[in-house]
Formats: structure tokens, C-alpha cells, sequence
């Protein structure tokens, strides 16, 4: 079907063009935006939100969550050793790290085994608190605060 669009008007924009002195049709120049300054503007935000898509397809996870993960003594030890960031009591550092990776069982059982290593249930951090007072601050962290002070903590 042969459309006449000079005298329709329909898609006039987008017929291409004969060169002059060429058989072959030329594209009309939106097709290619050139290099440079704002070239998204030219292209269209269609294109840059693929670009977009790509970015954030790359920044996924190539771990993925593990859960009921289990904790022996022998792994709840382990949260034992360990030098802390410069700055920082060993003992404020090692109390911590478990109560930030452990369920508040787990927990029970590294400040038994940190109490029988000898190291400070009460010892600060970089603040100046004691981790019990820092537990404190937290909404969630009454089972924990509850662990700390049967063990004789001071907040």
C-alpha cells in the first residue's frame, strides 16, 4: 500500500531523504544524536533509564541471605579473637561484634566464655560508654541489655 504523505501529512517527518547525487535514502538526523553535552537529552530518557537498568542490574547481590544459621561453642568462640580498629578497647571491640552478629542466646553463651577469658564486661568505647549503655539506646535491645547486666555490667 502506497501512502502519499507529502499530501497526507501523516509521518512526513520520517520519510527519509534522497541525497542529492545518491541513489541511497538518508536518514533523517534525530535518528543519530551526536556526541557530546547532553546527549541523553537528545537521545531521550527512554534510553536513560535502560542505561539506568543496567547500573542497578550490576549492583545486586551475588550473596544471598542465610538463615536459622547455626552457632556451636566452638564458633561462638571464635568471636573471641580478633584485634579491634586503632582507637578502640580490645574487650569494648570483641562485645561488640558478637552483639551485632548473634541472636541474644548466642550472645548469653559468648559473655559466659568472655568472662572466663578474663577480659572487662565494662570496658569502653571510643565514646566512652560502656556497651550496656550503648545497648540501652536501642528499642530492640532489652533481651540483650538483660544478658549483659545478669552478667554484671555497669550501664
Amino acid at each position: 500500500m502506497d501512502v502519499d504523505y507529502e499530501r497526507t501529512g501523516m509521518y512526513s517527518q520520517r520519510v527519509p531523504q534522497r541525497v542529492p547525487g545518491s541513489s541511497a535514502a538518508r536518514k533523517p538526523a534525530y535518528w543519530y544524536p551526536k556526541p557530546g553535552k547532553n546527549t541523553e537529552a537528545r537521545i531521550g530518557r527512554a534510553n536513560a533509564n535502560e542505561r539506568e537498568k543496567e547500573r542497578f542490574v550490576s549492583l545486586k547481590k551475588d550473596k544471598q541471605k542465610v538463615l536459622g544459621e547455626v552457632f556451636d561453642d566452638e564458633r561462638i568462640a571464635g568471636f573471641l579473637v580478633g584485634e579491634p580498629p586503632e582507637g578502640i578497647e580490645r574487650d569494648y571491640h570483641l562485645l561488640e561484634r558478637a552483639y551485632r552478629s548473634m541472636k541474644a542466646e548466642n550472645f548469653e553463651t559468648f559473655v559466659r566464655l568472655f568472662q572466663e577469658q578474663g577480659l572487662d564486661i565494662n570496658s569502653p568505647g571510643p565514646d566512652g560508654k560502656t556497651l550496656l549503655a550503648r545497648i540501652d539506646e536501642h528499642r530492640q535491645g532489652a533481651e540483650y541489655s538483660a544478658i549483659l547486666k545478669s552478667a554484671g555490667a555497669d550501664a
